[in-house]
């Protein structure tokens, strides 16, 4: 029978990830920045709006994670049980 090795997550709360994925996205904006893909005679100023809107979730989705650990901690501290991915092992 195949059971599941009981190793902890890595990143359980996404905070780790979103800000990497955030800041991929802005140093790609500024290379692109640097390179000039953002002036008007450029052909490739759509590469600079998706690396943009790449940063623009990316600091959504990490305000989301963000607000979600501190209101997972707040619910551990007060005793109102683990979330659900803590209680399996």
């Amino acid at each position: 029978m195949l059971t599941q090795a009981p190793v902890k997550p890595l990143d359980e709360d996404g905070v780790q990830v979103m800000a990497i994925g955030t800041l991929a996205w802005v140093v790609a904006a500024v290379v692109l920045l640097l390179r000039g893909a953002g002036s008007d005679s450029s052909d490739q100023t759509w590469w600079l709006w998706t690396c943009l809107a790449g940063a623009g979730v990316g600091v959504v989705a990490l305000a989301y994670c963000l607000r979600r650990r501190s209101r997972r901690r707040a619910a551990a501290d007060e005793g109102l049980g683990a979330p659900a991915a803590a209680t399996k092992q």
